[in-house]
């Protein structure tokens, strides 16, 4: 299935694209994925049905739309960061985590799961999910290996297995504090963990 954020598209196209995928998330994220119908994203976003098809073919393009944006939301956070670090591997995670504290936490958790599980039953989705991912993947090591030379920090890990550490942490962490906000606020363990998996200085 081709890359559906790759279709050029106008300014007015552009917004109403963007509100049907809020729309989608906000359903999404309450019904999950086969739960979610067309007319009730189309409600939740302002549209009709033509609005729906005229950008998605059909379900699968509209997660994997969905999927496609959430990467570059995230990317473009880290990359901001990342782009100045702090000087130490405390602050940058202090920053990016205040970056995404924009995005309400339970609707990004529950939509990023149901699209996961979305994509792990569904052999037409699941190999473009993971190309999805694997290019994500590959922005976010690269955004972190020019910022840890830059800053002269050395990682403790590889960086391909960096990633999917941070990416585990992440949304394990993410759940565990929506199930247990006081014992553990959203993004403590983030913040105790994470500056762990780097060494603040290189070493020789």
């Amino acid at each position: 299935m081709a890359d559906p954020s790759s279709r050029p598209t106008s300014p007015r196209r552009a917004a109403t694209r963007a509100r049907l995928l809020e729309g989608a998330r906000q359903v999404i994220a309450e019904q999950g994925v086969r739960g979610a119908s067309v007319e009730a994203i189309c409600d939740a976003a302002g549209f009709t049905r033509g609005a729906f098809y005229s950008n998605f073919i059909d379900r699968d393009e509209l997660v994997l739309a969905l999927i496609a944006d959430d990467h570059d939301t995230t990317l473009t956070h880290v990359e901001a960061v990342l782009a100045s670090p702090p000087d130490d591997p405390e602050a940058i995670v202090e920053a990016i985590l205040e970056r995404l504290a924009d995005v309400d936490p339970r609707q990004r958790y529950l939509t990023r799961t149901e699209l996961t599980l979305y994509a792990v039953r569904s052999d037409a989705v699941r190999s473009d999910f993971v190309r999805l991912r694997g290019e994500f993947r590959s922005a976010f090591r690269n955004a972190i290996e020019s910022a840890a030379a830059r800053q002269g920090i050395a990682l403790r890990l590889d960086p391909a297995t960096l990633v999917r550490t941070v990416e585990a942490l992440h949304d394990g962490a993410m759940a565990q504090s929506l199930l247990e906000p006081i014992d553990l606020p959203m993004g403590s363990l983030q913040r105790a963990v994470l500056p762990r998996l780097f060494l603040d200085r290189d070493v020789d």
